[in-house]
């Protein structure tokens, strides 16, 4: 049961863990260091995400203690992953974008409706829609809450470092093709 669906009056929220979490920590880490590498050798990705002065030295330091911080512009070291989650029959696809070095990566794996026991599986990621994000939701004409867990709904969270929820929350329909921001922004 790596992939957790709970929906409520107060939220909706999916939660990735076990091995598929394992997978998904281990693709976006290769990605962080090939990012983070490439700073400390020429200064940037690229010619994005420039790194000197102080920022270059916390980097250097990390490093030497074996850490692994890129960084990613206004984001810091919060990472520049987008997160899709979409039902396919008995489970969701999991497709999962670094945006800097422009890959994708699929990963797949069951669903369980069952809730989950304090404390979560660790690793976990855990993306929720609540508060006014929900709300923004819920007042979209093209909201079904019965299809909440059906293939209809795309869910996209993109990591953000502003916000309150530290991502952004974005749902397409995918009978429509019509897409919402719920984002709160500040």
């Amino acid at each position: 049961m790596p992939i957790n669906l709970h929906s409520s009056k107060t939220e909706i929220r999916f939660t990735l863990f076990g091995a598929l979490c394992q997978q998904i920590f281990e693709w976006q880490s290769a990605l962080d260091e090939l990012v983070f590498n490439e700073q400390l050798a020429t200064g940037s990705f690229h010619g994005r995400y420039r790194v000197t002065g102080d920022l270059l030295r916390a980097m250097q330091l990390a490093k030497s203690k074996g850490r692994v911080m890129p960084y990613y512009g206004t984001s810091g070291s919060q990472g520049s992953c987008v997160y899709r989650l979409q039902r396919q029959e008995a489970g969701y696809l999991v497709q999962v974008e670094n945006t800097t070095v422009h890959k994708k990566s699929d990963f797949y794996d069951e669903l369980s409706l069952e809730a989950l026991t304090d404390p979560l599986p660790t690793p976990a990621f855990m993306f929720k829609i609540d508060g006014k994000e929900l709300r923004n939701l819920r007042a979209w004409e093209q909201w079904d809450e019965a299809q909440v867990s059906s293939a209809r709904y795309l869910y996209e969270f993109g990591e953000v470092s502003l916000g309150r929820l530290g991502y952004t929350v974005k749902v397409i329909d995918t009978q429509t093709n019509e897409q919402i921001d719920a984002t709160d922004y500040p």
